[in-house]
């Protein structure tokens, strides 16, 4: 009896593999955990999905640094692109899984902000995730984070003596 339940969990997994494409390192723990749930059936494609992973629902933020976004977009197609809104304000894009970017707060800042992700596929379709509140509580006396600079460093430069 185990060996017939473990090759059903297999086939069902196999075949529920070749309908979704996930874009996040976890995507084969997260298939597995959907196949587990009887999510993925036969013949079903899973629809275009967004979810903010980080930071989390309720969050409150009170040092003045860059803070980490990440989303979980999946679905029966590839995902083109996640972009992240603060508000009504788009704030990102990434176009490379895992979808993340950093914030950089500061006390100019300080309130509640409700985060959204929006991932597009490769046909169009697009997925709207759950809004996550996070309050910014940051001391206004602190001095401010330093500007980020997204361009690795280069290497040092040969000294040459006469």
């Amino acid at each position: 009896m185990q060996n017939t339940l473990q090759a059903t969990a297999v086939l069902k997994l196999n075949s529920f593999h070749k309908r979704a494409n996930y874009c996040h390192p976890f995507g084969a723990l997260l298939s597995i955990m959907l196949c587990l749930a009887g999510i993925g059936r036969a013949g079903e494609e899973l629809p275009l999905t967004a979810r903010i992973h980080s930071p989390t629902n309720g969050s409150v933020f009170t040092a003045s640094r860059g803070i980490g976004i990440s989303a979980l977009a999946f679905g029966g197609q590839k995902v083109a692109k996640v972009e992240f809104y603060d508000g009504a304000k788009l704030v990102a894009t990434d176009s490379n899984a895992p979808f993340n970017f950093s914030w950089r707060a500061s006390a100019r800042l300080n309130g509640q902000h409700v985060w959204t992700a929006r991932a597009y596929d490769a046909t169009g379709n697009v997925a709207t995730s759950a809004p996550v509140r996070i309050t910014l509580d940051l001391d206004p006396s602190a001095p401010e984070m330093a500007a980020q600079n997204n361009t690795p460093p280069s290497a040092p430069k040969p000294r040459i003596s006469n």
